[in-house]
């Protein structure tokens, strides 16, 4: 159901659970300056509003609400950036209050429309904590040693360097972030954003739409881009960075030409499966357990923008052996050197997680922004059908097609 244009309402009719599940996301095409103002931006209007000028006024709010939770997020997949209000209440059937669901409403209205504001833009105080919150969260990305060296291997992978930061943006910019460019920011989100809402739980679509009415959100534009990121083939590279550390981290990034919901997707997630997605995977059985050259090793996927990216702990002294391992592990699936055993072990759990996905509200909610995100319908059992067809030569023709990219290591000093 279109509320407005640009402004879309889905309603997940299910009795599965005792609550209602709210999500409400504001989409806009992915830009580095967007990453750290709508980082700063959840943050904020995470904390309090005007009818709720402090976090103890917001909780307690809540709490009246028997107890909801709230919270706000922010994503990016391909070149999307959607910043999400995320509400959960119980059923207003369970505890006897017919207007439960409107309150609910009425507390998101509240923060998203009517945030806490100064003569600067927001609070002041707000925007300063906030701000400063942010910045030792980014300064503390240095003493993760996964995620930094994770961040280092995307920076030389990627040719945008909005898809290589964190999803909470860089220091330079928020430095440069001021009250009154970042409120600026927040009134052309709210005017220009696309939004989903999406509603999961018992109730109807009518019923929602009346209230969501409320909200008053104007026409707005549609998103016009190619939702997935796409680049040339860039040349290959390893780099490495000393620091003072024992473990050293290997990190390496592979491209693929498939994308979510391609028709070789589902041969991709199971070549991810076979190759470091589970337990049982090449790289947990070879690299990790049988020579014990890893303390962790695993493979996952990007698939809005292409990329494979395997991460591992390991001895420094180890990294040429394990990085010739990891490469042969791509090369025994491009042989087809898997029994049928392990494609059907694969199979199981990639359908396991998403029957999983199914009783979770998180699960259903994400799975129908995706739907509105890319305009494509497809259900689980479509999806487990598609998993099931998926044969031991098509892993190996994909496997062909998969090339190792790039290479961070970050090490120790020899000692």
């Amino acid at each position: 159901m279109q509320l407005a244009k640009g402004v879309n309402l889905t309603l997940i009719p299910s009795k599965k659970f005792k609550t209602l599940s709210i999500k409400i996301s504001f989409k806009s095409n992915l830009s580095l300056k967007k990453l750290t103002e709508r980082s700063l931006l959840a943050r904020i209007l995470e904390r309090n509003s005007r009818d709720y000028p402090s976090q103890v006024d917001l909780q307690k709010a809540l709490a009246k609400l028997y107890g909801a939770s709230f919270g706000t997020s922010v994503g990016r997949r391909g070149q999307v950036h959607s910043l999400y209000f995320n509400m959960r209440i119980v059923n207003e059937q369970f505890v006897q209050d017919p207007d439960l669901f409107e309150k609910a409403l009425q507390f998101l209205k509240a923060v998203i429309l009517r945030p806490n504001l100064g003569p600067e833009g927001f609070d002041r105080q707000t925007f300063e904590r906030e701000k400063a919150n942010l910045k030792d969260d980014l300064e503390s990305i240095y003493d993760d040693k996964r995620l930094y060296a994770k961040l280092k291997l995307l920076d030389q992978f990627f040719t945008d360097p909005a898809q290589s930061s964190s999803l909470d943006g860089r220091l330079e910019d928020l430095d440069q972030l001021d009250n009154a460019s970042l409120y600026q920011a927040y009134q052309g989100m709210l005017a220009q954003d696309e939004i989903d809402i999406v509603v999961l739980g018992d109730t109807n679509e009518e019923f929602l739409a009346k209230l969501f009415s409320d909200f008053k959100f104007q026409d707005r534009s549609r998103l016009d881009l190619d939702f997935y990121y796409h680049q040339d083939l860039p040349s290959f590279q390893r780099q490495e960075e000393v620091q003072d550390l024992i473990q050293a981290k290997l990190n390496l990034a592979y491209q693929t030409d498939v994308r979510y919901l391609d028709d070789q997707y589902f041969t991709l997630q199971v070549f991810n499966a076979l190759f470091g997605g589970f337990p049982g995977s090449k790289l947990f059985l070879n690299v990790r357990e049988k020579e014990s050259l890893a303390y962790y090793a695993s493979s996952n996927l990007d698939p809005f923008c292409g990329g494979l990216y395997v991460q591992a702990g390991i001895d420094q002294k180890e990294a040429d052996r394990v990085i010739d391992l990891i490469k042969d592990q791509h090369q025994a699936l491009i042989e087809g050197d898997f029994s049928q055993s392990s494609l059907n072990q694969a199979k199981a759990m990639l359908k396991n997680g998403l029957k999983q996905s199914e009783d979770s509200p998180a699960g259903l909610l994400n799975f129908s922004y995706l739907k509105q995100l890319l305009a494509k319908s497809i259900t689980v059992e479509e999806w487990i059908e598609k998993i099931n067809q998926v044969s031991a030569q098509d892993v190996k023709n994909l496997a062909q097609d998969i090339k190792l990219q790039s290479i961070f290591i970050l090490r120790g000093a020899d000692r």
